[in-house]
């Protein structure tokens, strides 16, 4: 644990100043703010601590401003460069943030615990299509468990939408200022950012990954003729939400072999197959859908121009 102190005389003007210095330094490095508070007069302190002026910060053991001391004599007042470099009494709020661990940027925890947040909310929010198609690359079931997810869709994308807004008001926030010294930024705050909009175009990319899915499978989708030999059946399959719940059900379907076409209608909520007819073969594909967790009902069947 960090030890970080206060140094002073028991007469320092500065003291009160410099506690909110230290304060707002903590507060921008996301850090508690403890410290211990020692008097130059304290016969326990370090022998070595008595060429400091007063204030002085220290943090294990090493003062923030790199120095030995501003004054002339251990009961002088210490000087600082402060903003603009005019002199002042109280350390800037920059050099104990530095050496409270090279965190002068502020606020990347606070960014990232955002950001984390809006890639799961993302991720909950697609899952009722991205849930599918990962099972079905899996080769295991359940497909139809994500279909509940549909519902809570609108709300997940307005947590993903908050989540983003405060992680990019923690990365682009003014530093911290106390008592007339200003935290800069630095290189450590520019990658915060770079890092803030990677996660937010990926973050945007999951979130779309429902319409982009819809939008690829439409395209990519052949309706299927009734014209030519083999049988077709339509079943309606209850839970289908988007058209990424074709790529598990096709792969069931391909599964038990003779497909030649398929058709998913997602508002109706019906496959249509076409396929070479084979003895058993329609209750197998109702079967195979099944297993993935739908609810399947064949709603009617045409074996070689007989429709029934």
């Amino acid at each position: 644990m960090t030890d970080v102190v206060l140094l002073h005389d028991a007469d320092c003007p500065n003291v009160g100043k410099t506690r909110e210095v230290m304060r707002a330094a903590f507060k921008q490095a996301g850090i508690d703010p403890r410290w211990r508070e020692v008097l130059k007069s304290d016969p326990d302190a370090p022998r070595e601590w008595q060429s400091f002026g007063s204030p002085t910060v220290l943090v294990d053991g090493e003062d923030v401003a790199g120095g030995g001391g501003g004054g002339l004599e251990a009961s002088s007042c210490r000087l600082y460069a402060g903003e603009g470099g005019r002199l002042t009494g109280v350390p800037p709020v920059s050099l104990i943030i530095k050496a409270l661990g090279g965190a002068a940027d502020g606020g990347s925890r606070s960014t990232g615990i955002t950001l984390g947040t809006a890639l799961g909310a993302a991720l909950a929010a697609s899952a009722c299509c991205l849930g599918p198609l990962v099972l079905a690359g899996l080769g295991v079931g359940g497909a139809a468990a994500f279909s509940g997810l549909t519902a809570y869709r609108p709300f997940l994308l307005g947590a993903t939408g908050l989540a983003l807004a405060s992680a990019f008001h923690f990365a682009y926030r003014r530093p911290a200022c106390a008592s007339g010294a200003c935290a800069t930024e630095g290189p450590r705050r520019k990658k915060v950012r770079i890092a803030l909009w990677s996660a937010i175009v990926l973050t945007a990319l999951v979130a779309a990954s429902p319409w982009l899915l819809a939008r690829s499978a439409a395209a990519a989708q052949t309706s299927v003729s009734s014209a030519g030999g083999g049988a077709e059946a339509v079943f309606v399959v209850k839970g289908i939400d988007c058209e990424a719940c074709a790529a598990p059900i096709r792969k069931a379907v391909d599964g038990i072999g003779g497909v030649r076409e398929m058709a998913l209608d997602v508002d109706n909520q019906t496959v249509t197959l076409r396929y070479e007819s084979d003895q058993g073969r329609l209750d197998a594909y109702e079967q195979a859908i099944a297993e993935l967790g739908y609810d399947v009902e064949l709603a009617r069947k045409r074996t070689e121009g007989v429709q029934q």
